[in-house]
């Protein structure tokens, strides 16, 4: 990992935050989303 990637933060950190990966648009970028509530 290259420090530019780090600087958003590590994936394990947003995934025990109780983020879900929502995409991964290359092998070393991935996007996570936190869903705060349900929406009706």
């Amino acid at each position: 990992m290259i420090w530019d990637e780090a600087s958003v933060g590590l994936l394990q950190v947003f995934l025990d935050a109780g983020y879900e990966v929502e995409a991964s648009p290359t092998l070393r970028r991935t996007v996570v989303r936190h869903r705060l509530g349900t929406s009706t």
